[in-house]
């Protein structure tokens, strides 16, 4: 059997049992070895088994379908090189997060900063011209996204990244500690801290 034919069993295999897409992977595995080689049927076949897991993670963290999309990319176009050092410690997916986060860093640090001013000031305006006609708890809640939005905006970028994953993605403290490589009293940590923050922050704009 040819080594594309085996590959293609190996995928047909794991659709039957996809019962377990968080199942531990060894580094030893033939799926694993063919992403670290980059073929591109591995490539595609982790892109639609967990492509979904880090578009949602994306989208929580940077809030912009734009940002979002952009992030997907670049975490699957590193993933051959990445998956050469994944010695199946934790599940795929949990392996594919981790990517995700390193490589939402720089978006974290410097991206758009401007543009999210703008779009946020836009949201204001119309929440205040649409304030007329909307019901009064629909008007507050949207109001209450806003400061949330900006709120999050002065997190540290670990407290943010902790904070999503562990409040907004309910992933145990344990997971997160694994996706980011630190402790996961750190991670409970940084949450806690980031709640805190958030919270002064929300009660700020409500005086």
């Amino acid at each position: 059997m040819s080594q594309t034919s085996a590959l293609s069993c190996y995928q047909a295999t794991r659709v039957a049992e996809s019962a377990s897409q968080e199942a531990e992977v060894s580094g030893e595995d033939p799926f694993v070895a063919a992403l670290g080689r980059g073929e591109p049927s591995a490539i595609r076949f982790a892109y639609r088994q967990h492509h979904e897991a880090v578009r949602g993670f994306a989208r929580r963290l940077l809030g912009a379908d734009d940002e979002a999309e952009e992030l997907v990319q670049e975490t699957f176009i590193a993933l051959p090189a990445a998956a050469r050092s994944f010695r199946g410690e934790a599940s795929l997916r949990t392996f594919i997060i981790s990517i995700a986060v390193g490589r939402s860093r720089n978006l974290l640090r410097s991206r758009r900063r401007r543009k999210k001013a703008i779009e946020r000031f836009q949201a204001e305006l119309t929440v205040s011209s649409a304030a007329t006609s909307l019901p009064e708890s629909e008007v507050a809640t949207r109001q209450l996204l806003l400061r949330l939005g900006s709120a999050m905006e002065s997190l540290s970028e670990d407290q943010r990244l902790a904070f999503v994953l562990v409040d907004v993605e309910e992933r145990s403290s344990q997971e997160a500690a694994e996706i980011l490589d630190c402790r996961a009293s750190t991670v409970r940590s940084r949450v806690s801290s980031a709640r805190e923050q958030l919270k002064k922050a929300l009660e700020r704009g409500t005086r």
